[in-house]
């Protein structure tokens, strides 16, 4: 999900868009947000090797085949026409980071799960840059 990129649809519980209503703060009260051992961070920490790959919009894909029912292959204005989701959460970052309140916005992984249907056997999913396909 990306907090870059806005947009007023969201799907309904019938995986329908519907307008999407802004989103909202946590309920839980300030004194319980920050976890024991965490520290409070209103930047991004950036971990990372610093080498950032340059992929246009135009070569970006998104392939999703294999033990799925419906295999996609997406660029990237059929990925971003797809339901779009707002939500908002609080980041507790194992090395110790906390961030509250972040926006985000994108296709949910279950919308992608849905569009997809990944047959009964899959048991794990995972990410991988685009230069390497996985074996299944």
């Amino acid at each position: 999900m990306n907090s870059q990129n806005p947009s007023s649809r969201a799907p309904n519980s019938a995986g329908r868009a519907k307008a999407a209503s802004s989103p909202e703060k946590t309920s839980r009260p300030e004194e319980q947000r920050l976890p024991p051992g965490q520290h409070l961070t209103m930047d991004w920490p950036v971990l990372d090797l610093g080498l950032t790959p340059k992929i246009s919009r135009e070569r970006w894909r998104l392939d999703v085949y294999g033990a799925v029912e419906h295999p996609m292959f997406w660029d990237f204005s059929e990925f971003t026409a797809g339901p779009q989701t707002k939500s908002v959460s609080d980041i507790h970052c194992v090395t110790t980071w906390s961030r509250y309140d972040n926006q985000w916005e994108g296709l949910a992984t279950r919308d992608l799960l849905n569009a997809c249907q990944p047959r009964m056997e899959v048991t794990t999913s995972c990410c991988i840059p685009m230069t390497v396909t996985p074996p299944i």
